[in-house]
């Protein structure tokens, strides 16, 4: 068993070569003597049983006597409970001992074991053990951000019938130097890898992958592709590892699955999310009345749907939706019940009222809390009876219809409070979905973005525009309140007025600069002053309209294009994806070239 704490993995300059063993030992057993080389990383197991790594004749040592644990910079001698002891350098050892070149274990008075360690690997570091990896994660992605940069998380997987210690002596000596080593999980191995983006931390996880066994897969995810805290994107990596197949590699967005609820498509990303639209699958197919709780915007009336659409009711009858809120309160009863001629002052013929109107389908009524008493006493007798009595009326008609509810407001409160019937609550909530705000599921937030965008071009005639990483970070910080509604909102206004491509951090609606990082937020001074953008924002931005401007003029060539603005070459392209330019040629020029 190996112990997680001692192991490291080997950070060679060459990628793709092995470094040699880094230690051996001389075993002296009676008149006998030989050398023992040590693997990278595992354990070595001496004693006189054939069990025993190294077995030795020496009838005073234990079958099972001394182990020493193995990794790529140290060495630890174990006694396993041995009859004698183990003494090293003279000194009975009770616990794990680290052992330095030149150590001495005597295992019997005519058995003696020499550590030797070669000359040590100069990029070595130690494999963090989750909890310390999640906070040097956290370093890194405060990094990325404040200088604008992108952090690849890589997550390998060995595989079911694959081992931790394999999988280590597999990757010793291909991992960048740059790279941070440690564990994602009890067995995957993680690599936080800097100034990775999505295609390059993809060719570098399948590069490791093709050291490993046909087993092993990879997942990565990308700071602020994916996510921008470091639980998401560890959560996010760890995902795309779930879904990849063995020997390869699944991005981030791999993990998220796209839902059609009638003519419309979601994405679903967020775990919770997923086992929320499994329940609701489960759910749908029975007439079970269902409400759904969550905030303003969050996206009760979609899973209502689903609901709907998962249900044989689709094939018999509409969805119908109403807003209780937005109900004027004289109109409430007439407009749910119905009412005859007569009924009341204007009511000059009669009309069927909603209940009726969905008959065979489902019946939505969003903001349920804001129903009248008068109304709740009406709407409990629908439930129990499925029979509905119109205003101005004495016979009661017959309805068929499966009612699914939603609030943003505490209903139990409401009910201890007597604001709301507790007789109706029961009835209404025999199954509860409670759907998370926005701000809950992070992973999710660029997804939803990329998505909106793109139909937001297609709704509008707009042109496809996608999102700087320094505006990725400003959706990902903040709260959104309105939750999804509020993402779409904001979105339509960038996506209006960008003048370029690519949707920048001032293109968002002003409130959400305050909550955006400090590296880009907008700051604005005392009222009545002018407001200013940070300076690395303006510098940005003339940055790419130059770099644009000189691509034009140099038709695509990029070693002319960054001499005429004096950049270095290796800058100047790392700055073309991360402005989301193209080096291709200008239209015009193109054309002439047919």
């Amino acid at each position: 068993m190996i112990v997680q704490d001692a192991l490291t993995l080997s950070f060679d300059a060459i990628p793709g070569e092995h470094p040699p063993a880094h230690a051996h030992v001389v075993v002296v057993d009676g008149d006998s003597s030989w050398t023992v080389r040590l693997p990278p990383a595992g354990e070595l197991v001496f004693g006189r049983s054939q069990e025993a790594h190294v077995r030795l004749a020496e009838a005073s040592v234990s079958r099972l006597h001394l182990k020493l644990m193995v990794s790529a910079s140290e060495v630890r001698a174990i006694d396993l409970g041995s009859s004698n002891g183990t003494k090293v350098n003279g000194e009975t050892i009770s616990a794990a001992r680290s052992l330095f070149s030149g150590d001495a274990m005597q295992l019997a008075p005519t058995v003696t074991i020499i550590f030797h360690r070669d000359k040590a690997q100069v990029h070595e570091r130690p494999l963090l053990e989750p909890a310390a990896f999640a906070a040097r994660l956290g370093e890194e992605i405060a990094r990325a951000t404040r200088y604008h940069r992108p952090v690849a998380l890589i997550v390998l997987d060995p595989g079911p019938s694959s081992d931790k210690v394999a999988m280590l002596a597999s990757l010793a000596g291909r991992a960048r130097t740059i790279d941070i080593p440690g564990w994602s999980s009890e067995r995957r191995l993680a690599l936080i890898a800097p100034e990775l983006d999505s295609g390059e931390a993809q060719a570098e996880a399948a590069r490791l992958l093709a050291g490993l066994t046909p087993a092993a897969r990879a997942g990565v995810a990308v700071c602020p592709e994916d996510a921008a805290d470091r639980d998401a994107l560890i959560a996010a990596a760890n995902a795309a590892a779930d879904v990849a197949l063995a020997g390869r590699v699944a991005l981030a967005r791999h993990a998220s699955t796209t839902r059609m609820i009638g003519d419309r498509s979601i994405v679903v990303a967020d775990p919770v999310m997923q086992r929320l639209y499994a329940l609701v699958d489960r759910l749908a197919p029975t007439e079970v009345a269902i409400l759904i709780q969550g905030e303003t915007g969050a996206g009760k009336e979609l899973v209502a749907l689903a609901v709907h659409h998962g249900s044989p009711r689709r094939r018999n009858g509409p969805f119908m939706a109403i807003n209780c809120a937005a109900l004027p309160e004289q109109l409430v009863e007439s407009q749910l019940f119905g009412h005859e001629k007569g009924a009341f002052s204007g009511a000059d013929s009669a009309k069927a009222g909603l209940f009726e109107a969905a008959k065979g389908g489902t019946f939505f009524l969003d903001e349920l809390g804001e129903l009248t008493p008068a109304v709740q006493a009406k709407l409990l007798r629908v439930i129990e009876t499925q029979r509905v009595l119109r205003l101005g009326e004495a016979k009661e008609r017959p309805v068929d219809v499966r009612f699914v509810c939603a609030t943003h407001k505490d209903v139990e409160g409401e009910v201890k409070a007597g604001r709301f019937r507790q007789d109706l609550f029961y009835r209404l909530a025999s199954a509860r979905v409670v759907l998370p705000p926005l701000r809950h599921r992070p992973r999710e937030i660029p997804i939803l973005a990329d998505a909106l965008l793109e139909e937001l071009a297609k709704t509008h005639a707009l042109p496809n525009r996608r999102l700087s990483a320094a505006a990725r970070q400003a959706l990902l910080a903040h709260e959104w309140p309105g939750n999804v509604r509020e993402l779409k909102n904001a979105l339509e206004l960038a996506a209006a007025t960008a003048d370029g491509d690519t949707i920048e951090p001032w293109h968002l609606p002003e409130h959400m600069s305050r909550d955006a990082p400090a590296a880009f937020a907008t700051h604005a001074g005392p009222a009545g002053e002018r407001k200013f953008r940070p300076i690395d924002e303006e510098i940005r931005e003339l940055e790419r309209t130059r770099m644009s401007e000189v691509l034009a003029v140099c038709d695509g060539n990029q070693t002319r294009a960054a001499e005429l603005i004096g950049m270095p070459l290796r800058t100047f392209v790392t700055k073309l994806k991360q402005y989301n330019l193209s080096a291709r040629l200008p239209r015009t020029r193109a054309a002439s070239t047919k």
